[in-house]
């Protein structure tokens, strides 16, 4: 029998007629406008913390009427970060300004992305155009480390807190002198590993890293960001060291007579 397929196309595309031969017919057309596109015309600002509660102002045109909170939905990345406010500012042109709490994701540099219900998403703003000219940075941030001493021969579970870490072991990279950190946990905001023994021939202080990876595409990974920390004063090159106790002269053997 005759299948009949929805055909999306303009005023001189499938004619109804051409059900009869089995190519499909036309059930209406769909109309690409731009004066119903928004735009995102800036985002400010460009990079931020979650830890330090930034909000990210973004201004939209091409807005026609009011639309509830909920109509705005602004994504880092694959992160949808909830609105929490929405002006109208004439003296921006009637532009609209969409403002947005930094949410919790790893530290890493993502396009934003803005969706529009029921219009769709912005110009400037969505995941189809190629390149996106609106890109945020969420910063890394080790507030502490602890401890900051342990055994030369490794073992020592390190705990760093901070903002901005990946949330699963695999996204993070610690070490300790170069000399890699087991991570035996991880979260956005604390990562847990156990201390490599002392690289042989170097100081005692020794510098703590971490490295955010994220996917920079199938199977392949980039480092977003790097955080590099001197392990405490326990690992200190230039402390004096304990003189050694000097040894007792041995007796000198009484001489016969």
């Amino acid at each position: 029998g005759v299948t009949a397929a929805c055909v999306v196309g303009s005023d001189d595309g499938v004619d109804a007629s051409s059900a009869e031969n089995g190519t499909g017919s036309t059930c209406g057309f769909f109309s690409y406008s731009a004066s119903v596109t928004p735009e995102v015309l800036s985002v400010a600002p460009l990079n931020g913390s979650y830890a330090q509660g930034t909000v990210v102002s973004v201004v939209l045109t091409g807005i026609d009427g009011d639309l509830p909170l909920e109509a705005f939905r602004v994504y880092f990345g694959d992160y949808e970060c909830p609105a929490s406010e929405v002006v109208f500012d004439e003296a921006l042109g009637n532009a609209t300004i969409v403002k947005v709490p930094l949410c919790t994701f790893a530290a890493s540099t993502t396009p934003i992305r803005v969706f529009v219900d029921p219009i769709g998403y912005a110009s400037n703003a969505s995941p189809y155009a190629a390149t996106s000219p609106f890109l945020f940075r969420q910063a890394l941030e080790v507030h502490t480390l602890n401890p900051d001493s342990g055994s030369f021969y490794g073992g020592t579970e390190l705990t760093l807190r901070g903002a901005g870490f990946g949330a699963s072991p695999a996204m993070n990279r610690v070490s300790v002198g170069g000399i890699p950190c087991l991570i035996t946990n991880a979260s956005n905001d604390e990562l847990r590993c156990f201390a490599p023994m002392q690289p042989t021939g170097t100081s005692e202080k020794q510098a703590v890293e971490l490295e955010v990876l994220t996917v920079a595409g199938v199977n392949a990974w980039q480092i977003s960001t790097v955080f590099a920390t001197c392990a405490g004063s326990a690992f200190e090159p230039d402390a004096a060291a304990e003189p050694e106790p000097e040894a007792e002269p041995e007796p000198e053997p009484e001489s016969e007579p």
